[in-house]
């Protein structure tokens, strides 16, 4: 089992309103995004995941994973690597 590093939130604000949320946590084996995004938002879900693989880095060439709740289903798209 590894350590992974610290974990970074980022707030998505619109509005003064908080519409998403991404949690990043970094790993020798991978990243890991657990990603909450306010239903009334859901056309943002891919710009947020775009955002967070930037976040990573160019040289970033491990796995990421990404939590997807069953109520969350939709995020499946956005999340695919081709965001």
């Amino acid at each position: 089992m590894y350590r992974s590093g610290p974990t970074r939130g980022y707030v998505l604000e619109e509005g003064g309103e908080v519409i998403a949320y991404l949690e990043i946590r970094r790993g020798p084996a991978g990243a890991w995004f657990n990603t909450f995004v306010h239903p009334q938002a859901e056309q943002c879900a891919r710009r947020v995941i775009a955002r967070g693989l930037t976040l990573l880095g160019p040289r970033w060439s491990a796995p990421v994973y990404c939590c997807v709740r069953r109520y969350q289903e939709w995020l499946s798209a956005p999340s695919s690597r081709s965001a």
